[in-house]
């Protein structure tokens, strides 16, 4: 019973790694920078080991048939995603993704173009990858297997539990967000800054106004907006590293409680992002003038 529960975790595990790769690949590509894509920190999607869990064994008794393989996969593919969706969704009160502006798509949640692309990859698990997967680990014996699967899920699960409290910080967070966006508006009225939205457009401008020099004549709204984007900034690392994953992983996460506190914080995430740059190649120029 062990051995089979292992077996099947070693799968999951594997799909699971599998899935984050082409997530990350699909992503980082447009965007031309690597995004570390999934909820979890570590290099696996989860969805992705159940789903091709489910294919594996549904479809079994399908394999003569490709076609049946493509359409039991869409389904049951854009299926396991919206209940996913939906699940994340009722326990953060975020939508971590959104498709509501591509073509066919169901709330939101699930799109005609990736339940094809689930379709496809159901016919390359099938008929490429798993039979591959499956000679691979059959060179295992029970003893290694059961040693490997246990490993991988105390890792994960220590993954799942620090990745899961670290959003409910992010979600903590946006809180404090609002609360100091308050602030900062209140003294802000009379510069035609009065609601988050624009002072998120406000960030906006200031950063995009920093090319080079950091020390420059500032207006009171630019004091305004690097003194609540500092408050914001988390002061330890791997916290900063989380919100700022979870950002870049999920890029259309909508809000739920506060849609506007989380366009802000992203907004202020990239400006202390720049600023901190610029600090960095300042002392690298100051560093070079004194060794001349």
């Amino acid at each position: 019973m062990y051995y089979n529960l292992c077996l099947l975790f070693t799968y999951f595990f594997l799909y699971a790694v599998i899935g984050w790769c082409c997530e990350v690949v699909f992503c980082s590509i447009p965007k031309k920078k690597f995004i570390n894509r999934g909820f979890l920190n570590g290099p696996y999607c989860p969805i992705y080991g159940v789903g091709a869990i489910i294919i594996v064994s549904i479809l079994g008794p399908y394999i003569n048939d490709p076609v049946s393989v493509f359409f039991v996969g869409v389904v049951s593919t854009s299926v396991l995603e919206y209940i996913t969706s939906w699940a994340m969704e009722k326990l953060f009160h975020a939508k971590w993704w959104d498709y509501s502006n591509r073509k066919f798509n169901i709330n939101g949640r699930v799109c005609l173009r990736n339940s094809l692309l689930f379709g496809v990859m159901a016919l390359t698990l099938m008929y490429l990858v798993h039979p591959f997967v499956e000679r691979i680990i059959s060179r295992f014996s029970p003893f290694w297997l059961e040693v490997l699967a246990t490993s991988l899920a105390v890792l994960m699960i220590a993954d799942l539990v620090t990745s899961t409290l670290e959003t409910l910080n992010f979600k903590n967070k946006l809180n404090r967000v609002s609360e100091l966006a308050t602030s900062v508006t209140d003294d802000l009225k009379e510069k035609g800054v009065e609601t988050k939205g624009q002072l998120t457009q406000k960030i906006a401008d200031v950063r995009n106004a920093q090319h080079e020099l950091l020390e420059t004549a500032k207006d009171d709204v630019q004091k305004h907006v690097d003194e609540f984007t500092g408050r914001l900034s988390e002061k330890a690392a791997f916290r900063r590293y989380s919100h700022s994953r979870i950002i870049n992983a999920f890029p259309s996460m909508i809000s739920r409680d506060d849609p506007d506190s989380l366009n802000l914080y992203r907004e202020a995430m990239l400006h202390t992002k720049k600023i901190r740059k610029l600090h960095k190649k300042a002392k690298k120029q100051a560093k070079k003038s004194q060794e001349k």
